[in-house]
């Protein structure tokens, strides 16, 4: 006999020996893969009266298709529906109305209730709340929770295990949804459900994600460009462990923007706690000479925002543990770099070969066990170093060899 049940408690008790199994939230392209085949009917009507370019609706369906989160009773019924209605922009709204009012949006309430206060680790709400600070798919999570000090180191695990023991305990739950697995079965990116992103938000009095908050997030700043509260936000004076900003247009004023809040924030000494910084796509940013008085940043990222220059302020951060610097278009990472002797993870912008300076100094022979993207040019002076580094765990080379070189590809083995 098989029993299905909404309720853990109910499915718990039906019979103490039996092994209960949790549906796990779809990813997003076995969401996409179920539509399809629960509407086939309807998309091979509309492909013979070829009234309409499937490719027009394709984009705004997969939006409808993300806003189920991932619950496959969800995905069944807009499949259905839309079977019943016909592939029409009208026929998606109207299912969405239904997923804002109707029982769908309880689901997400019931998830929430009957998880929100019984998680195994308080530290684990407080990264919940974290996701709901990302408008994207959020891939960087560990780092993030960890560089803010959400997880801590125990005996028997790193904090990055801790953290990773997370996400999987919130998947578990159907809390995030997974976007995408790494080659050993853990998670790489995933999501908050949309929906339950705004029940969190609605039972937590917060609307607006650029306000400073007073409860859980009351330390975090994520600041949204397109978000009308963000210069109150920036007016309320809080003291923020975690500053964050969101903003893909292109063009100058981005870089410009944030340089002056950065620089406004510092000399007010509002970010002097600051832990984690991440200016993920902001186009070249202009950070401040004065970023170097941030004393406690832990975690630096400026991926994706294709600076041309490592700024020199950055080799004064001490305390820094994690520095991200892919694709951006830095082709030289001075030797003052090693001078961050708390370093464990630093990422380089491989595509753009940058030569990596000097050799790893002081603590950074015991600290550092992430090296990504190193550009190994001839007989490289870092080369003889990298077995000194005694806490390495992942390492990324990339060179270029030619014929009398060859004996470095043995020295690499």
């Amino acid at each position: 006999m098989v029993v299905t049940t909404c309720f853990k408690d109910v499915a718990s008790r039906v019979n103490s020996s039996s092994t209960l199994h949790r549906i796990p939230l779809l990813t997003k392209e076995e969401s996409w893969a179920l539509f399809q085949k629960v509407a086939a009917n309807a998309i091979e009507k509309q492909k013979s009266k070829k009234k309409l370019k499937l490719q027009e609706m394709e984009t705004f369906a997969k939006k409808v298709v993300g806003k189920c989160g991932g619950w496959p009773l969800a995905i069944l019924y807009l499949g259905f529906a839309i079977s019943a209605k016909g592939i029409a922009q009208k026929s998606f709204l109207w299912v969405l109305e239904q997923f804002n009012h109707g029982r769908y949006k309880t689901h997400w309430l019931t998830t929430w209730k009957n998880n929100g206060e019984t998680l195994s680790d308080d530290n684990m709400m407080s990264c919940l709340y974290y996701l709901t600070n990302f408008p994207l798919d959020s891939r960087r999570l560990v780092n993030l929770w960890v560089g803010e000090g959400l997880v801590q180191q125990n005996n028997e695990k790193t904090p990055e295990e801790t953290a990773e023991s997370y996400l999987e305990e919130l998947r578990d739950r159907n809390m995030i949804q997974v976007v995408a697995l790494k080659s050993d079965g853990k998670i790489k990116t995933c999501c908050l459900p949309s929906m339950l992103r705004e029940v969190i938000l609605q039972n937590s009095n917060r609307k607006n994600h650029s306000q400073y908050f007073d409860k859980h997030l009351d330390q975090r700043f994520a600041y949204n460009f397109d978000d009308h509260g963000l210069d109150a936000a920036i007016r309320n004076k809080g003291i923020p462990v975690s500053v964050l900003f969101f903003d893909k247009r292109e063009g100058i004023e981005p870089g410009k923007r944030v340089g002056n809040i950065l620089s406004s924030g510092i000399a007010s000494e509002q970010f002097l706690k600051t832990r984690v910084l991440d200016l993920e796509c902001i186009f070249r940013p202009q950070l401040p000479e004065t970023l170097s008085k941030l004393n406690n940043l832990k975690y630096l990222s400026i991926r994706w925002t294709y600076l041309e220059e490592l700024p020199l302020c950055i080799c004064k951060l001490l305390e820094l543990e994690t520095l991200d610097l892919k694709h951006t278009c830095i082709n030289y990472i001075p030797s003052s770099i090693w001078k961050l002797k708390k370093l464990k993870k630093l990422y380089l912008p491989q595509n753009f070969r940058s030569k990596l300076e000097g050799k790893p100094r002081g603590n950074a022979n015991e600290t550092l066990h992430t090296l990504w993207g190193v550009f190994l040019y001839g007989n490289y002076p870092l080369l003889g170093y990298l077995q000194n580094l005694k806490s390495l765990q992942k390492l990324k080379l990339a060179f270029q060899l030619n014929g009398s070189e060859q004996e470095l590809q043995n020295t690499l083995a």
